[in-house]
């Protein structure tokens, strides 16, 4: 039992178990997100293919039988696994229909792979491609780095979209997106010369192996934080387009500048929206403010950045801070989670960086200062 067979037997049982972390953390979550569900889904069918290849691999001594046949099932089993954990990727980072768009896309390229390596063998009879090996590769590499352009555009695009249309805690999506999108970059990277020489494959295989499991553990923890909102992305405005700014939608006039009997009508709607409680669902989105409201989406977004100078984000968040000092002051036996919960902050946490954030304080350390004593006279008066 060679050093490259254990290393391909410890590969396949890692992605087995990754496969089984993935499916099974489905049961421990507690609430369901439609989207992210389908991803879950995505995400164990690759590692189920990584699982085929390197049984394939050991069974048949691919990569034993010489590089060049050892590259060729890494490329071919390699292009649907990257394949499948971009859509995983993509289908939590963007719309239906963009979504799509990127399916379709990397479905071609996969296409072209399987027909160019299928035309040359039903050819030639052999497994040994000669130049047409590297033909393949350069695919390859055309196909990795359009899906790691694709999931890079569309996770920039998304955040610029929760900022601006929801109020939520960010913190669960930006350490999925920042560390499990760098490292699996990394581990693609590394794939991409890895597969050239077993030499190679023996030095980084461990290597990418670790960051792909990484990877695999900040995904299941984001579904542990995830909220069921489904319709962030799905209700955006043709216009919001992800190369285009909300400066430059302002610009072209996909904004409408709404009249001062507008303005007011809009900001009467906003204080009794605000007055009879609707800030405290945690979900409320741009979009569903706007079906409250019965107002269009582009007067509010108007509304907010044109005439407060200030997003959703940062006024709803303003509200909830305000109602949480005077639930504080109100109510003081009160702990944390209750005040959270009640003032709509999906976590406790959320409340304490926003309260940090507001005043350079924790919420204890606010409660025992001369402020909290000052606000409660003030309220008093």
């Amino acid at each position: 039992m060679n050093s490259l067979f254990l290393l391909q037997f410890c590969c396949m049982i890692v992605t087995i178990s990754l496969a089984l972390l993935v499916a099974l953390s489905r049961f421990y979550v507690k609430w369901v997100n439609k989207r992210y569900e389908k991803s879950r889904k995505l995400l164990v069918l690759s590692m189920i293919c990584l699982s085929v290849h390197y049984f394939f691999q050991m069974r048949y001594g691919l990569r034993a039988s010489g590089d060049d046949v050892g590259m060729l099932a890494n490329i071919i089993f390699y292009t649907p696994t990257a394949f499948l954990v971009t859509c995983a990727i993509v289908n939590l980072e963007c719309s239906r229909r963009s979504t799509r768009r990127c399916m379709l896309g990397g479905f071609v390229g996969c296409c072209i792979i399987y027909v160019a390596a299928g035309i040359w063998y039903i050819c030639n009879r052999s497994i040994h491609f000669g130049i047409m090996l590297y033909i393949l590769y350069a695919l390859f590499i055309a196909c990795i780095i359009l899906f790691m352009f694709s999931s890079h555009r569309e996770i920039r695009y998304r955040r610029r979209i929760l900022e601006t249309e929801t109020a939520g805690d960010m913190l669960p999506y930006m350490r999925y997106t920042y560390t499990g999108g760098m490292l699996l970059f990394a581990c693609a990277f590394l794939i991409l010369f890895t597969i050239l020489s077993s030499k190679l494959l023996m030095i980084f295989g461990l290597v990418a192996l670790l960051l792909l499991f990484i990877f695999v553990l900040s995904f299941v923890a984001l579904g542990f934080n995830i909220l069921p909102i489904e319709d962030v992305l799905d209700d955006c405005t043709p216009e919001m387009a992800p190369d285009k700014t909300q400066a430059e939608l302002t610009e072209q006039g996909n904004l409408t500048d709404p009249s001062e009997k507008r303005i007011e009508h809009i900001e009467k709607a906003l204080q009794e929206w605000a007055s009879s409680g609707g800030f405290r669902d945690p979900g409320v989105t741009l979009a569903s403010l706007s079906h409250q409201l019965h107002i269009l989406r582009s007067d509010l977004t108007y509304y907010f950045e044109q005439h407060l100078q200030r997003t959703f984000r940062v006024w709803l968040s303003d509200i909830r801070f305000q109602e949480v000092q005077r639930m504080m002051i109100q109510y003081p036996d009160y702990n944390n989670d209750a005040i959270s919960s009640e003032c709509g902050f999906s976590s406790r946490a959320h409340l304490y960086r926003i309260f940090k954030q507001k005043t350079g304080m924790t919420p204890g350390e606010w409660k025992a200062s001369g402020s909290y004593q000052a606000l409660g006279d003030t309220d008093t008066r």
